[in-house]
């Protein structure tokens, strides 16, 4: 099965998993602590299990790499990148700043990124040289997202939520001075998509998991945005540093988290 199959049970498997998240938010009934700040609850658990049988059903040669389940590799050259429920501690207090996102590697390289909220209506979504767009479950509502044109001194910058981090303490400090304002949203399927629409101009974290990144860094991309590692390479779903930004300030984010 090819490409645009695909497409079409990402978005039938994503409503289904999101509706899981919206109807779960305020009723968790078991909750896990895997590491300080780092929480899993039953319906990060309902969440991904949905996404891995339907997925693997449907395409039983594709891999998987998903935030609570061991890595499952297939023969077939695409791997689904799954954060079935993304900002656990903002959902564990009922706070409706979270929601899921799944991505498509077709050998290596992401192909297509949906995220989806439950605060924004509609769905983020982007295909490789396809563009990135606001949509609906359905794909019939169509609306194109571009970043900003702002210049950094207007921009708003989103450091990651590891800011108890040295060196993310001293990039922040580099950075605020020069841009407008520093936030810390420290949920990827909000902060990616404000960047892809130009409510914010850039995100910098370290230490970030391939399922916060991948279709969220697509988005950016085929938004017109810009993409790379704090060293200025090139972004892969591996890499363990992260700057997304409108493209118009990416150079001088570079150069001041150089300066660290």
């Amino acid at each position: 099965m090819d490409l645009t199959t695909r497409k079409q049970e990402l978005f039938k498997v994503s409503e289904e998993a999101l509706s899981v998240v919206r109807v779960g938010l305020g009723h968790v009934e078991s909750s896990e602590q895997k590491s300080r700040g780092d929480f899993v609850t039953d319906i990060d658990l309902r969440s991904e299990k949905l996404i891995l049988d339907y997925l693997s059903d449907k395409f039983q040669n594709d891999s998987f790499i998903s935030e609570e389940s061991d890595d499952r590799f297939g023969k077939s050259e695409f791997t689904w990148v799954i954060d079935p429920l993304d900002g656990t501690n903002n959902f564990l207090r009922g706070i409706p700043f979270c929601g899921m996102q799944i991505a498509l590697l077709q050998d290596g390289k992401p192909v297509l990124g949906l995220l989806a909220n439950l605060v924004d209506e509609g769905v983020y979504f982007a295909e490789r040289g396809r563009g990135a767009f606001l949509t609906d479950f359905q794909f019939k509502k169509q609306l194109p997202v571009l970043v900003s044109s702002r210049p950094l001194d207007e921009s708003m910058v989103v450091i990651s939520s590891n800011i108890g981090n040295e060196e993310q303490r001293k990039i922040m400090g580099y950075i605020f001075p020069q841009a407008a304002s520093c936030r810390v949203l420290g949920v990827a399927v909000h902060e990616f998509p404000y960047v892809a629409c130009g409510k914010i101009e850039a995100l910098v974290s370290n230490h970030p998991k391939s399922m916060d990144i991948t279709a969220g860094s697509l988005l950016i991309e085929e938004a017109g945005g810009k993409v790379t590692t704090y060293e200025g390479s090139a972004w892969s779903p591996d890499m363990k540093t992260i700057v997304a930004s409108n493209g118009l300030i990416h150079d001088e984010l570079l150069r001041l988290i150089g300066s660290n």
